[in-house]
């Protein structure tokens, strides 16, 4: 039976541990993912190609190092493999089949090695060794140890031969250490082999092997870096710079969430350093070292605090004009992008400290991961410039995208553009109804001239006068430097770094070095000049804002005299005042002489502080190569359309967007002007920043859409209506660029929503034409009545006549009444009935059925009302699902979204109610996206069908495709406080264009495509807890049944698989605050229970959806019965029972039995009633064990009849609780001989028999059925061990229960956390007097080994004399820290084993 039994592993989703991209000649790159111990390949558009190939026995992959084959050798890659211990060195040979398509095959050069030492890092000798005459060639590899020695593996083989002979031996080592990171990289012609360890103790050791002919190793120490404050996780060496003073950098990350820049420019590529004698060095010692210098230490040169938790490890990109682009990623799930380079200006005063001319700025932050740790990350540099990246986590998802480099000129599929009120005016495209805006004379110097001529050196005086005695006064001399960089903070134009050294002495004669930092920023939307405060710790990064300057009216000079420009601010630090005045001399609108005079009063300061800035020719700023325009020549402010400062009136800003197509916006301002920007289709694909993204063109101005404007558009049509103050709706047609007023509301608008009417609605009108209509739902302010209006998609804005030709309308009106305080925030017009739905701020919705009613008696029907679908939050969406992705069954399926960070698919059907017809509104799903809480709007993709989510997390917009669980955008645009628009991409790519405001500056946002492509989808990103496996569902087309799987994680997440389509994720439920600890599901499928910590226990209503896979309502919530906060439910056992509903009531579901375990030792039975109309728990009966946390719950039948209940606990024991007979009972009310009702506490809950199983802990329990009175219960426990308990009820009268165990000790090398009978027969079948019953078990333990047991039961003998185990297979799993076992069937019969823990497995067992 052993044989026949043998597992075999079908599907997995475990954590991926390693990437890396095989660049052959036929393709792209491939794509190599280590997944456990096997390795999957990818092509270049992201296909699996071939089954996952094992490559170690029982060790998970952990690296992967890549080269192609010589060249003429054919078109293949050689991939060094390690894990742990383990070695491996195979071939991939690239093809194309006879369809053209990708062709790989695996060969083999050699089984699996075991070194002595875990392997850090691998690569490759830059050449091989290739024997014309013999057909052999020679690879040889070199590997990093954990004791930092490097290996060397030779491989000998021939082209047409799978293995050849290998060589492994040992050939140097470095500074004795023990490392968690290592990084090697060839110099010197790749004579020289230089390598970076990180070790334990938070040290970063750079050192080298020189190869030559020399027997003995030429090993050298160039540095031992200080600086961590933890261990070293990852160590990276950049490739050499190609301009700079800095060559080349070396990167480090620590346990103490720091990434660390070492300049190893000097040492990189010679062999000046000190020789060691294989590995020996007698002036260091493992460990921290006492003369530690942190951040003074030689060759540093940036450090920056990066992730939310530990940081893993590093990656390169791209490296350009001296300044290198870093990836980082960690625990916290996130990649993020940094720009290592240069200050600018930073290091022209040689008595600045060398770290303030380095540093680490973030670029981007790329969060396509759940859950925690993100473990792999691959790099395929395309261009010099242009890059993919490919990451893959512990959730086992694998994404690839082209990485975001601001100011980099890539192939990237996205672009971001920021343009001011005076940019567009000054490029816009005027129409013939509006003439160009007229020129101005010659403005004065302006405010952004002062701020771009402070640029450069100064020669700094201040007098300082301390009005206390314990301060001195004194005069500074020295040189003040206002370095440009590029700003910091979006919302900002340019931006200095000021910098000032020199000598202060005091009136006594005391001298003393001064240095002072802070940072000025220009904003050209406000034409303000800021003045902030950098951290003390750091000299350069913003801390917070020190004062504004304030600028008055212009003294003009005399004759040639300077004109002169005076500013003020003022700042309050706690009780301290700061009152700062300026003053600028300016010539030719440049500054060539200013001052800063600075009173500090307060309790304890006292001074004034008197700056004269001199320019000093000698010392003057140089433009060069390092230095970019602070603000462009082309994107100067233009004066002129405002009139001069003197007389400008207040300055106009974006007021509002609207999309009328995917590449058109409708902007208005505050002033009225209409704007149309058109994005560049060119641009897109361009690889220039310096374009002009956007055409921009004036359409005209309208007085009555100053200070308040509603917009709303169909982009299908390409119109908008918009309306303002008066309450005047405008309608603006792209195609013919008219705009005129339509109508008009009786006061100022609240509310605007149109969106093109279907057929019914024609009907409903009394029109006999086909022609498209238009419908628009507005509301007024403080008013209770709401206008509707409608006129045809066709009508002519310039048309003011109120009948076509034909004699009908062209506008047609009615009014409906709103319930009281329903203020309007989302409306629908139901596309297949005359329905009119409509959302509140305060999360209710209305239905107004005016199918039985006219439009002129509209206004009379009372809608049907829906409180809190949304909670109380404001509903922002409705929207009816396209026939074409609903099926027909009867009911009209609809879309809502609110700011409860929430959306949800609800069908509206007619229902009869005493003869009465009404509507009906039933919630079929909820989701929660993983952004929120503002779920601002969804759209179904036209071509994919996906369904896309779109609202804000925090100061991030985000486009989330719920359909395939990814993020397709995220934009950081400050929040959800500020005027947008999103339009998506219709053409399945993912892409979409988002235009925002911030800071009165218009940015638009635009991708091609997705952010990333999903490679492979992933589950949950921490470790599942429980897991369950439904029985067959049927669905609405019952042909097709469901199995799913349902797994709860300690991410608070329940998932449910498709087991059909390789666990592919259907839905995702979130309302749990604390870990899962349980999950049970109802005998027909349709309900799914769920514990978990702070006593949470939900039922949830699980079928058919549109859109959704599978459709899950959490339905109830069992209350809290104490007032511990941290009281688990570590287990549960269901069983259906009797229900309340009457005889009349046909297919009503029945009742379900709950019998609960908690961590305080109690235990608690509940009855679930879903026949009533309103779901509820209620309490049955409780009791209490004896101190010990209860962990497993099992009910207990005698003949059908549940009888009892098996509790296991911490203290190793099982205990056996009596249950009455009514608990299981059914029967119908009204019916003969009913028994009583259950109430609650009539029915005492002790238990009566204790019995001694395991030395500690049971954590897995499981049951099968011997005989009508006879069970056999298998545990597994804390101390390794498997039992099997014979429980056997000999008086069942008095329900005394008789046990006898058998104990299969050291079953597993640690913790067995699970058991499962694979194969329960029927138990009539047992009941036929059988003496002999054969089982299968399977266990699982933290010593990540899958076991299967055959259990033999000889009914003849009594306790454990009739039990025989024997162990049938052992396989070493991928799951590691497995928890959960399930079981099924499928469709074919054969028996299937699911593994769950970090990860997921499938295994097939038998036929």
């Amino acid at each position: 039976m052993a044989g026949s039994i043998m597992p075999q592993l079908g599907t997995a989703l475990n954590p991926i541990n390693a990437l890396a991209f095989l660049g052959l000649g036929t393709s792209e790159p491939y794509l190599l993912a280590g997944e456990g111990q096997f390795l999957k390949v990818f092509d270049d558009e992201r296909k699996y190609l071939i089954p996952p190939e094992r490559m170690f026995d029982s060790q998970a992959i952990h690296g992967i190092a890549c080269k192609s084959t010589p060249q003429g050798a054919g078109n293949s890659g050689t991939l060094l493999i390690w894990g742990g211990r383990s070695i491996c060195l195979v071939s991939i040979d690239a093809d194309f089949d006879v369809n053209g398509g990708p062709l790989i095959k695996f060969r083999r050069h050699m089984p699996e090695v075991l070194w002595d030492d875990w392997i850090l890092d691998g690569c490759f000798r830059p050449i091989h060794v290739f024997d014309s005459g013999s057909g052999n060639y020679t690879v040889e590899a070199i590997l990093v140890t954990a004791h930092n020695a490097i290996l060397s593996l030779k491989v000998v083989t021939e082209m047409v031969e799978t293995r050849g002979n290998h060589w492994l031996s040992r050939i140097a080592s470095g500074p004795s250490s023990i490392l968690y990171s290592a990084h090697t990289i060839w110099v010197d012609s790749g004579q020289r082999l230089l390598i970076a360890a990180g070790t334990v103790f938070g040290e970063v050791l750079l050192w080298s092997f020189l190869f030559g002919k020399s027997a003995t190793p030429r090993v050298y120490l160039h540095y031992n870096f200080r600086g961590h404050e933890g261990s070293v996780f990852g160590v990276r060496i950049s490739e050499e710079a190609n301009k700079g003073s800095v060559k080349r950098i070396l990167a480090s990350c620590s346990d103490d969430r720091t990434i660390r820049i070492w300049n190893i420019s000097d040492k990189s590529s010679s062999e000046k350093g000190k020789q060691l004698t294989d590995g020996k060095s007698s002036n260091r010692e493992a460990g921290f070292l006492e003369d530690n210098k942190g951040a003074e230490s030689i060759g540093f040169l940036a450090a920056i605090m990066g992730h939310a938790s530990r940081i893993w490890g590093l990656r390169f990109l791209i490296q350009n004009g001296g300044r290198w682009d870093l990836m980082s990623y960690g625990e916290d799930g996130t990649a993020q992008v940094w720009r290592v380079g240069p200050v600018l200006g930073g290091g022209k005063a040689s008595s600045m400290p060398q770290y303030h001319s380095f540093r680490l700025s973030h670029q981007t932050t790329y969060a396509n991961h759940s859950g925690k740790n993100l473990w792999a990350t691959a790099v395929f540099q395309q261009a010099r410039q242009d890059c993919i990246v490919a990451t893959g986590g512990s959730d086992g998802r694998i994404t690839a995208y082209k990485p975001f480099l601001h100011d980099v000129s890539t192939h990237s599929d996205s672009w971001t553009g920021q343009y001011t009120i005076d940019e567009v005016s000054e490029t816009l495209q005027t129409t013939p109804f509006e003439p160009r805006l007229p020129q101005a004379e010659q403005a004065d110097p302006s405010i952004e001239e002062i701020f771009d001529s402070l640029k450069g050196s100064w020669k700094l005086l201040r007098n300082l006068d301390s009005l206390l005695s314990s301060y001195p006064s004194g005069i500074l001399e020295g040189t003040a430097l206002f370095s440009q960089r590029l700003p910091t903070d979006e919302g900002y134009d340019a931006e200095y770094l000021y910098s000032e050294w020199g000598n202060f002495k005091t009136q006594h004669g005391l001298t003393m070095e001064a240095t002072r930092q802070y940072v000025y920023r220009y904003r050209r939307a406000t034409d303000a000049i800021s003045v902030w405060f950098v951290k003390p710790d750091d000299g350069s990064a913003v801390d917070y804002f020190f004062h504004k300057l304030d600028f008055r009216e212009t003294g003009h000079g005399i004759g040639s005299g300077p004109d002169v420009w005076s500013a003020s601010g003022y700042h309050l630090c706690v009780e301290d005042n700061y009152n700062a005045n300026y003053s600028f001399q300016l010539r030719d609108s440049k500054v060539t002489q200013w001052h800063a005079v600075f009173d500090v009063r307060g309790p304890k300061k006292g001074y004034v502080a008197k700056a004269t800035y001199t320019r000093d020719q000698s010392e003057a700023v140089e433009e060069s190569e390092e230095l970019i325009p602070l603000i462009p020549h082309s994107t100067k402010v233009k004066r002129e359309y405002f009139g001069s400062k003197a007389l400008r009136p207040k300055p106009d800003s974006f007021k509002n967007y609207v999309w009328i197509s995917e590449s058109e916006i409708l902007n208005t301002t505050e002033q009225g002007h209409l704007f149309i920007g058109t994005l560049d289709s060119k641009v897109e694909a361009s690889e220039k920043r310096d374009v002009t993204n956007v055409i921009w063109e004036h359409i005209g101005h309208q007085t009555g859409l100053k200070s308040s404007c509603i917009a709303t558009s169909i982009p299908s049509l390409s119109i908008a209506l918009l309306t303002g103050t008066d309450g005047t709706i405008y309608l603006y047609s792209h195609r013919s660029r008219d705009f005129d007023a339509i109508c008009k509301l009786p006061g100022k608008a609240g509310f605007l929503k149109a969106r093109v009417l279907s057929e019914p609605w024609n009907r409903w009108l009394g029109l006999s034409h086909q022609r498209d209509m238009v419908g628009v739902f507005a509301t007024c302010l403080g008013s209770s009545k709401a206008t509707v209006f409608t006129f045809s998609s066709g009508m002519k804005v310039a048309d003011h006549s109120m009948e076509d030709e034909n004699g009908q309308p062209n506008i047609y009106e009615c009014h409906l009444t709103l319930p009281s305080k329903f203020i309007v925030t989302s409306s629908c017009f139901l596309d297949t009935g005359e329905c009119i739905i409509l959302g509140s701020r305060s999360g209710d919705m209305t239905i107004y059925d005016l199918a039985h009613t006219t439009p002129n008696l509209a206004v009379d029907i009372t809608p049907e009302c829906f409180l809190n679908i949304h909670g109380e939050d404001t509903i922002t969406l409705i929207r009816t699902v396209p026939h074409d992705v609903v099926k027909p069954i009867g009911k009209i399926a609809i879309i809502t979204a609110g700011r409860d960070g929430k959306w949800a698919i609800h069908h509206v059907s007619h229902k009869i109610k005493r003869s009465n017809v009404f509507v009906d509104l039933e919630t079929i799903h909820v989701g929660v996206p993983p952004f929120g809480p503002n779920v601002e709007g969804a759209c179904i993709d036209s071509t994919s069908q996906d369904l896309l989510l779109w609202g804000f997390r925090s100061k991030q917009f985000v486009v989330w495709n719920e359909s395939q669980k990814t993020e397709a955008m995220a934009v950081d645009c400050g929040g959800a406080h500020r005027n947008w628009a999103y339009a998506h991409r219709r053409d399945g790519s993912g892409g979409g264009s988002f235009v925002y405001t911030k800071a009165s500056v218009c940015h638009v946002h635009s991708q091609v495509q997705a952010s990333h492509q999903v490679i492979q989808h992933g589950g949950h990103g921490r470790e599942i807890k429980a897991m369950a496996l439904s029985p067959a569902i049927k669905t609405n087309n019952h042909d097709v049944e469901l199995r799913l799987v349902a797994t709860g994680a300690e991410d608070t997440a329940i998932r449910i698989f498709d087991l059909h389509a390789n666990l592919k994720c259907l839905s995702i439920l979130n309302r749990h605050t604390t870990g899962i600890q349980q999950l049970r599901w109802s005998a027909d499928g349709h309900l799914l229970f769920s514990a978990a910590g702070c006593e949470e226990f939900f039922a949830w209503r699980l079928q058919s959806a549109p859109l959704a896979a599978i459709g899950a309502v959490c339905e109830a919530q069992c209350p809290t019965v104490t007032e511990e906060v941290d009281l688990r439910i570590m287990d549960f056992a269901t069983e259906e029972i009797h229900s309340h509903h009457g005889p009349n009531d046909v297919g009503c579901e029945p009742d379900h039995l709950l019998s609960m375990v908690y961590s305080d030792s109690s235990v608690r039975i509940f009855r679930y009633c879903t026949s009533t109309g309103k779901k509820s728990f209620e309490l049955l009966t409780e009791g209490s064990y004896t101190t010990y946390c209860l962990t497993q719950a099992a009910h207990l039948h005698i003949g059908g009849t549940l009888s009892g209940l098996c509790t296991a606990s911490t203290d190793g024991h099982l205990a056996f609780w009596p249950l009455p007979n009514a608990f299981s009972q059914r029967h119908d009310e009204g019916s003969p001989n009913q028994p009583p009702p259950l109430e609650t506490q009539s029915y005492p809950l002790h238990w009566t028999t204790r019995t001694a199983i395991h030395q500690s802990s049971v954590k897995a329990l499981d049951s099968v059925t011997l005989s009508p009175s006879e069970k056999l219960i298998a545990t597994g426990g804390d101390d390794g061990a498997i039992a099997f308990t014979r429980v056997e009820i000999r008086e069942p009268s008095k329900l005394v229960f008789n046990t006898a165990t058998l104990l299969v000790p050291n079953a597993h090398a640690s913790a067995v956390t699970d058991v499962a009978f694979i194969h329960k027969p029927d138990p009539a079948y047992h009941y036929q007097g059988q003496n002999d019953h054969n089982f299968t078990l399977a266990s699982v333990g933290n010593d990540q080994r899958l076991k299967i047991w055959d259990v033999g039961i000889d009914m003849k003998q009594e306790g454990v004399e009739g039990v025989a185990v024997s162990r049938a297979a052992s396989m070493y799993t991928s799951v590691a820290d497995a928890s959960a076992l399930g079981t099924y069937r499928d469709g074919d019969a054969r028996r299937w084993l699911m593994v769950a823990g970090i990860g997921v497995e499938r295994w097939g067992v038998g036929q």
